[in-house]
C-alpha cells in the first residue's frame, strides 16, 4: 500500500489492535505491512505540531504517546531474547551437523527441540522413527513407550556411563533394516537453555544411511593396530555384537576377543556402546570431509570490504572527523556524503575519471564523534575544516539521498569553496508531512515519526533493524517489489544485498543514535538558500523513485540558479548504481 493510500484513510486507529500488532510482528515478519498501515493512521490522528489543541486532549496524546512508546521496548525486548534463543538453536545445529550419526536434542516429554540433518533424514525416509506434534515417536505403540521410558529415565539416573549402556540402548526394526537409538544419560551431554532446562541427547543409527566416519587421528591418537582398526571399522558399520564382527572380518571370536581388550585398554573404555559414543562424538569424527559444507545465513553476511582505511583530523572544537579516499591522489577532489545507511557503489571507478573522491562521515557515524544538538548546515563547517587540512581550495560535490541536504548546505553556507555540485535522489525540507507522500510505507512511516515524534521513532528504528537483522530477505523482497526493473536487479544483487546488509548491521550495533538523528534532521524543515551559489548544480532523479519522492528534486531545482536537470524514466533510488560513470563522467569535465 502507498503512502497516499494510507494518508487519506480514517485517521482513527484502534490503539489495542496497534499495541497487538506490535507484538505480532516482532514474532511474525509477514504482519510487517499491517503494522505500518495502523502506525500511520495513529500518526494521522495526531496533531501537527505535536501536543496540541485542549488540555485535555493534549494529556491523552501524551498517554497514548508514552504507552506506545512501552510496548515498543518492550516488544524489543521480546524480539532480542527470541534472538538469543534461535542463535542457540543455529549454534547447536551448527554443531549436531558436524556428527556422523543422527542426534536430536529433546525435552523429558521426548518434544524435540533441535535435530542434526542426518537424523532429521532417518526419520523422514525411515519407517522405524517419526515426528508428530512435535514428539519423537516409534513405530508401534510398545516402542514408543520403551523410547520415551529411557528419556525419562535419563533425566534422573546419576549411574556412570558404563552402567548406563545396554539400558540406554533401543533396536528397532529387522537387523537388515533397523534403527539403533541411543537416550545419552551423561550429564556432560545434557544442555541448558532457557531457564537451565536440561535436553537429552537421542543418538540414531540407521542401517540404511550411513557416514564413513573417519578413524585416521582416532587412531594414531591412541596408537591402534590394523587388525583394531578393522575391528572398530565394522562395529560402526552395522556389525552390533563382536561375533557378528568376528564372523564380517574372517577372524576367530578368540581374536576378536582380544582385539577388542586391548582396544578398551588404551582408550580407557569399559564396555562395546561406550566406545562407539565416544568415537562418534570426538573431534576427530567430526572433522569429515563429508561435512566441510557451510550454510550461509544472511544473517553473518559480511559485504564488499575496501582496504582502504579511515583517515582521521580532530576539528576545532576537539571532535574527531574521520574519512576514507578513493581514486587518484593527485585527482579533481570530489567530496561524497552518503546516503543514511552508507552502503555505495564502486568508489574505485573514480581513479579511471581522473578524481580524488573523499567520503567524510558525519558526526556519530564510524568514528566520527557526534555533535550533540547539532542540525544540517553545522556540516558546512565540518566539511570547510576538512577541505582545509587537506589543502583543497576548491572542490566539487556529490550528495546522494539523505547526504544531498549536507551537500545543499555547504552551497549554503560555504558557496565559495564548492565549484559544481551532483545531488542524487535529493531529499528537500519537510514542510509538512505532505511532502512524504509517494515514499514506500517503511520509509514514509520513519519520516513521519522522524518528523511528528522521533523519540517514538528511536523504538520503531529499533525494532525495525532487528527485524531486518532475522529476516533480511523479508526486506528487500519488500523494497524490491516497490522497484523498477532497472532498480530491482541492483537491489537484488547478492554483492548489493550483502553491502547493504553490512551498512544497516553497522548502523544498529555502532551508529544506531546518528541513523535515528539523521531521519530527524532530513523530516525536519531546514532551512536552505541557494541563490548564492555560483557554481553548477545538476540533479539527478529517477521518475520511478519510491524511496525519495521526485517532487523533492523537482522543489530543489525552482530554489536553483539554472540546474542541469536529469530526470530518469524507468529508473528509482538507485541511480549511484546504474549511472554512477555518468555522474562521475560530469563532475571530471
Amino acid at each position: 500500500m502507498k503512502a497516499k493510500e494510507i494518508s487519506n484513510q480514517s485517521t482513527l486507529t484502534d490503539q489495542d489492535e496497534l499495541i497487538g500488532l506490535v507484538y505480532e510482528a516482532v514474532l511474525e515478519p509477514a504482519l510487517w505491512p499491517q503494522l505500518l498501515e495502523q502506525m500511520n493512521l495513529y500518526l494521522n490522528a495526531i496533531p501537527e505540531p505535536f501536543e496540541s489543541g485542549s488540555d485535555e486532549s493534549i494529556s491523552q496524546q501524551k498517554n497514548d504517546h508514552d504507552a506506545l512508546k512501552s510496548h515498543f521496548k518492550r516488544a524489543a525486548k521480546i524480539q532480542q531474547k527470541v534472538s538469543q534463543l534461535e542463535s542457540i538453536a543455529d549454534a547447536l545445529s551448527h554443531v549436531l551437523n558436524r556428527l556422523p550419526i543422527g542426534v536430536m536434542l529433546v525435552r523429558r516429554d521426548a518434544s524435540v527441540i533441535v535435530s542434526n540433518q542426518l537424523a532429521t533424514d532417518i526419520v523422514e525416509t525411515g519407517k522405524h522413527l517419526s515426528i508428530q506434534h512435535g514428539q519423537l515417536l516409534a513405530s508401534s505403540s510398545v516402542r514408543t513407550r520403551q523410547l520415551h521410558g529411557l528419556i525419562r529415565d535419563s533425566f534422573m539416573t546419576n549411574s556412570s556411563i558404563s552402567e548406563q549402556d545396554e539400558k540406554s540402548m533401543l533396536n528397532i526394526g529387522t537387523s537388515e533394516q533397523e534403527t539403533l537409538v541411543w537416550v545419552t544419560t551423561s550429564a556432560s551431554l545434557h544442555s541448558s537453555m532457557e531457564h537451565g532446562e536440561k535436553l537429552a541427547a537421542v543418538f540414531m543409527h540407521s542401517a540404511k544411511m550411513q557416514r564413513e566416519v573417519p578413524l585416521t587421528l582416532f587412531i594414531t591418537k591412541f596408537h591402534l593396530s590394523k587388525g583394531e582398526s578393522r575391528l572398530i571399522k565394522v562395529m560402526l558399520n552395522g556389525c552390533h555384537t563382536l561375533n557378528e564382527a568376528a564372523e564380517h572380518l574372517s577372524v576367530s571370536k578368540h581374536t576378536a576377543r582380544s582385539q577388542i581388550k586391548s582396544i578398551f585398554s588404551k582408550t580407557g573404555c569399559n564396555s562395546q556402546n561406550e566406545l562407539i559414543k565416544r568415537i562418534l562424538i570426538s573431534p576427530a569424527a567430526m572433522i569429515s570431509d563429508q561435512n566441510k559444507d557451510v550454510v550461509i545465513n544472511h544473517k553473518n553476511i559480511r559485504g564488499h570490504q575496501y582496504n582502504n582505511e579511515y583517515l582521521s583530523m580532530h576539528l576545532h572544537d576537539g571532535r574527531r572527523l574521520v574519512w576514507k579516499e578513493f581514486g587518484l591522489p593527485d585527482g579533481k577532489p570530489v567530496m561524497v556524503f552518503h546516503s543514511l545507511t552508507g552502503a555505495h557503489p564502486d568508489y574505485h571507478a573514480a581513479s579511471e575519471k581522473g578524481l580524488r573522491l573523499i567520503v567524510p562521515e558525519r558526526p556519530g557515524a564510524h568514528g566520527s564523534d557526534p555533535l550533540h544538538g547539532r542540525n544540517i548546515l553545522d556540516w558546512a563547517d565540518d566539511v570547510q575544516q576538512l577541505a582545509d587540512h587537506l589543502e583543497f581550495e576548491t572542490f566539487s560535490l556529490i550528495g546522494y539521498s539523505a547526504g544531498s541536504p549536507y551537500a545543499l548546505a555547504c552551497i549554503d553556507k560555504i558557496p565559495h569553496r564548492v565549484r559544481n555540485i551532483s545531488l542524487v535522489s535529493a531529499m528537500a525540507p519537510v514542510r509538512s508531512e505532505d511532502d512524504l507522500i509517494g515514499m514506500i510505507p517503511l520509509n514514509y512511516t520513519a519520516m513521519r515519526l522522524g518528523h511528528k515524534s522521533p523519540d517514538l521513532m528511536v523504538d520503531f528504528m529499533k525494532v525495525f533493524l532487528k527485524e531486518l537483522e532475522q529476516n533480511p530477505d523479508s526486506y528487500f523482497t519488500n523494497v524490491a517489489d516497490h522497484q523498477p526493473d532497472t532498480d530491482r536487479a541492483v537491489l537484488l544483487e547478492e554483492k548489493t544485498k550483502a553491502q547493504f546488509m553490512l551498512a544497516f548491521q553497522s548502523a544498529a550495533k555502532e551508529n544506531f543514535q546518528q541513523m535515528c538523528d539523521e531521519i530527524t534532521l532530513c523530516a525536519s524543515d531546514w532551512p536552505i538558500d541557494l541563490s548564492r551559489f555560483q557554481g553548477q548544480i545538476s540533479i539527478w532523479h529517477g521518475l520511478d523513485d519510491p524511496l525519495v519522492p521526485v517532487a523533492m528534486s523537482k522543489r530543489i531545482a525552482a530554489m536553483a540558479v539554472d540546474p542541469k536537470l536529469y530526470f530518469i524514466e524507468g529508473s528509482g533510488n538507485y541511480l549511484t548504481y546504474s549511472h554512477w560513470d555518468k555522474i562521475l563522467l560530469e563532475l571530471e569535465a
